[in-house]
C-alpha cells in the first residue's frame, strides 16, 4: 500500500485539531459539572445552625494539561469551617454525617459522563 506524505501530514494535523477541540469541550463540560456539584453540596449543608460558614468554604479547581482535564472540589482548609468538611460528610465516632459530596456527585456525575462521551463523538465525527 502506498500513502502520500501529504495525506499523512493532513491526518496528523486533523488529529491534533481534534485533540485540542475535545480538550476545550471537556474542560467546559467539567467546569460546569464541578460547579453544579459544588453548588448542590452547599445547598445540602446550608441551613444547619452549627455550619453557617461551611458552604462558603467550598472551592473547586479545574486544571488542563496537553493531554487531560482534571477537577477537584471540597472544603478549603484555609477558610472558616473548611477543615470540618470531611467530618461533616462522613461523620465521626460521636456524630452522624451529613452527606453532601456523594449525593451531589451521584446527581451530576452521570450527566457529566454522558456529556464527555458526546463531546468525544462530536470531536471525532464532527458536529
Amino acid at each position: 500500500m502506498f500513502v502520500y506524505d501529504a495525506e499523512v501530514k493532513k491526518l496528523e494535523h486533523d488529529l491534533g485539531k481534534s485533540r485540542d477541540d475535545i480538550l476545550d469541550r471537556v474542560e467546559r463540560i467539567t467546569r460546569k459539572a464541578i460547579e453544579n456539584i459544588e453548588d448542590h453540596a452547599a445547598d445540602l449543608v446550608r441551613g444547619y445552625a452549627h455550619l453557617p460558614h461551611l458552604p462558603r468554604a467550598f472551592t473547586h479547581d479545574v486544571d488542563r494539561s496537553s493531554r487531560e482535564v482534571s477537577a477537584v472540589t471540597g472544603g478549603d482548609w484555609e477558610r472558616l469551617q473548611g477543615r470540618l468538611d470531611v467530618f461533616i460528610e462522613y461523620g465521626s465516632p460521636t456524630s452522624n454525617g451529613i452527606p453532601h459530596w456523594l449525593p451531589a456527585s451521584d446527581r451530576y456525575g452521570p450527566q457529566w459522563e454522558h456529556d464527555v462521551e458526546e463531546a468525544a463523538e462530536r470531536a471525532v465525527f464532527g458536529d
